[in-house]
């Protein structure tokens, strides 16, 4: 009896033994089943995510190759342009040379022609500013004469004005008194003041005759600067030398009246 105890008692210490055991494995295969699970959620994530992406790449893809076809049909009517624009290109090159060429001929003769105008030109204008200054000098000097003519005819009129008694008190005291001193006769005296007369008109003549000179200089001044300015001068010369020919037949008609 007590043996069979004993192997009751031995087989069921095996038996807790193989339950331990058992339960152990249980747990452990519960354990590693649930890594399996997160495991294989993670896997089915990942593989959603994967097939996400290749969908996306497929549909990139699609894109990127009909884009690549359409790229490759514009390149090709590109290639097509260039060659009908090449061709159009050297048609146009060989009708510009024929062009060129016979412009050049034609350009050539009107070159020469437009140096020879131009040559005619310049000698013209030339000749113009020279008639110009000529003319302007001839204008100067007959107003110079004019003036001369003029001033000489007033102090003229001046000394042969009669005198005699309208002479001052003083004036006739000095006579008398030069007369005196010098023991010249009265005549004499007078002589000696017409001689000082002229020379004092000598000198007022001079006077005249240079600031006529610099008022003749500012205007000959005028009429070169006119002259060779870059707008229209016609009008202005005009009136410029107008100016002289009205004083000079202003003086001419003073002299007439004198």
């Amino acid at each position: 009896m007590r043996t069979k105890l004993r192997e009751v008692h031995s087989n069921t210490e095996a038996d807790a033994a193989a339950m331990l055991e058992v339960e152990n494995r249980m747990k452990s295969l519960s354990e590693t089943n649930s890594r399996n699970k997160i495991q294989l959620e993670a896997m089915k994530q990942r593989l959603a995510t994967v097939t996400e992406d290749k969908y996306n790449n497929e549909e990139k893809v699609i894109k990127l190759s009909e884009e690549l076809e359409k790229k490759c049909r514009q390149a090709a009517d590109l290639q097509r342009k260039c060659g009908e624009q090449h061709a159009t290109l050297s048609a146009v090159e060989n009708t510009a040379k024929q062009q060129l060429q016979s412009l050049a001929h034609q350009s050539e003769a009107a070159i020469d022609m437009a140096q020879s105008k131009l040559l005619h030109t310049s000698l013209s204008l030339k000749e113009f500013h020279k008639f110009v200054g000529l003319l302007a000098h001839a204008l100067l000097s007959s107003i110079h004469q004019a003036r001369l003519l003029q001033r000489q005819h007033k102090y003229k009129r001046e000394k042969l004005a009669p005198q005699g008694d309208t002479l001052a008190p003083s004036m006739k005291r000095a006579k008398n008194l030069a007369s005196d001193l010098l023991n010249m006769s009265s005549s004499d005296i007078d002589d000696l003041l017409s001689v000082c007369d002229d020379m004092d008109d000598s000198v007022k003549l001079d006077k005249d005759m240079d600031d006529d000179c610099r008022v003749d200089k500012e205007w000959t001044k005028k009429w070169q600067k006119v002259i060779q300015s870059k707008e229209d001068f016609a009008m202005t010369m005009v009136k410029l030398f107008m100016q002289k020919v009205d004083e000079r037949c202003q003086i001419i008609m003073k002299l007439g009246t004198t």
